[in-house]
């Protein structure tokens, strides 16, 4: 519920179902939505990254393992970030900036 699903981006895992990676505006997090069919009637929801007002302009890109690997954007910090998720329903990830020289990040 909330103001949610700006700055999508949608890729489909190796089974054909959509991924998607979008900015929940109502909190100012990343999420990930990891659908278990084509429709998406049955789905993992996931907060991505919480820490602070982030999560816009996402790209999202699948690893050779089918893991989500998304771009985006720290909004307080003006920081290009990165997480890649540990597993296929992104259970786990690991977060790194990746530059922070500047206002950077946007449209990644």
């Amino acid at each position: 519920a909330g103001y949610v699903g700006r700055f999508t981006s949608l890729q489909l895992t190796s089974q054909g179902f959509p991924a998607i990676s979008y900015f929940d505006e109502t909190n100012f997090i990343l999420r990930a939505a990891v659908c278990g069919g084509a429709t998406c009637a049955n789905k993992t929801l996931r907060t991505v990254d919480n820490a602070g007002r982030l999560g816009q302009y996402t790209s999202l890109q699948l690893n050779s393992q089918g893991f989500l690997v998304i771009s985006f954007q720290d909004y307080d910090n003006g920081d290009l970030k990165l997480a890649v998720c540990g597993d296929t329903t992104c259970s786990t990830k690991t977060l790194r900036t990746v530059d922070s020289a500047g206002t950077v990040g946007q449209y990644t």
